[in-house]
């Protein structure tokens, strides 16, 4: 499955669309070790994606640690929604394929 974990609510566009227009980062909500509990809550259901919005999950100060923490929890694929764009990055490894 895929579990979406809200890291921040920042974001530099402005978008009319969006719920996140204002946003409100709360320390609470973004401090590191508050993200990381959300990520181990998603990857306590087996999931092996995570999808890390936000508003700008990219703009998370200690968005590298968050993304080592997932990949030491066993998440084989991460994908960063942006504003404008969905990044994935897979640490899965590579399927045997079958020839003919």
């Amino acid at each position: 499955g895929v579990e979406r974990v809200i890291t921040n609510g920042s974001c530099k566009q402005n978008c009319s669309y969006c719920l996140e227009r204002e946003p409100n980062d709360d320390s609470r909500f973004v401090a590191r070790s508050a993200v990381m509990r959300r990520i181990d809550a998603a990857l306590a259901k087996r999931t092996a994606e995570l999808v890390l919005s936000g508003g700008e999950p990219l703009l998370h100060s200690d968005i590298t640690n968050l993304v080592a923490h997932a990949r030491r929890g066993g998440a084989e694929d991460l994908t960063y929604l942006r504003a404008s764009e969905a990044v994935r990055t897979s640490w899965a490894k590579p399927r045997a394929s079958c020839s003919a």
